[in-house]
């Protein structure tokens, strides 16, 4: 995987995920969530082009 691809695919900032839902006209991508919350840049043929894993939060850590 590029870092480039990864770079649009989504960045973290302040506590957030900001994640590029893919352009599916153009580049025939998309933005789909895994069962266990990670956000994948996946194309036309289903190829994983970059993937964003879940972090845990502490507030989350506590809740469980």
């Amino acid at each position: 995987m590029s870092d480039v691809v990864g770079q649009r695919a989504g960045a973290r900032a302040h506590g957030r995920l900001y994640a590029n839902t893919g352009d599916w006209v153009e580049s025939l991508t998309a933005l789909r969530e895994t069962q266990c919350g990670a956000l994948q840049l996946v194309n036309h043929h289903g190829e994983v082009l970059a993937e964003l894993a879940t972090q845990s939060h502490p507030a989350q850590q506590r809740a469980a």
